[in-house]
């Protein structure tokens, strides 16, 4: 389970009234309610399969949270591609669907992934 998740550190910044603002090195990023007061570090947590790749210049109105990269490497995992994206100063995961797909990016991307995909763990 954990194996496959993409672990961001950061700043809890407040409550937005649907959930928490965290400042991190990819930016602030909307996630879901937790305990932390603000000020308390925190890990930020999101799956490789939650996160959307859109154009590297453009932003999914469906999406709270978005971070701009560039793809490193890209396997090959049968019905899925893993993409490896340099992000905020680490490497992101993030796992799009071979079918329905067109060419793997291999320039500056934008992902984009929901705030109720995005979970908070207090440090």
């Amino acid at each position: 389970f954990m194996e496959a998740m993409n672990f961001i550190d950061g700043i809890v910044i407040g409550a937005d009234g649907v959930g928490v603002k965290v400042n991190t090195p990819l930016g602030l990023i909307s996630a879901t309610a937790c305990a932390a007061a603000a000020g308390s570090s925190v890990t930020v947590m999101v799956r490789p399969e939650r996160i959307s790749v859109v154009a590297a210049t453009a932003d999914d109105p469906a999406c709270e949270n978005s971070a701009s990269g560039q793809v490193v490497r890209v396997n090959y995992h049968g019905t899925y591609r893993r993409l490896h994206v340099a992000a905020g100063g680490q490497e992101l995961t993030v796992d799009i669907p071979v079918s329905g797909v067109g060419e793997v990016p291999a320039a500056a991307v934008r992902l984009a992934w929901r705030r109720d995909d995005t979970h908070v763990l207090a440090q």
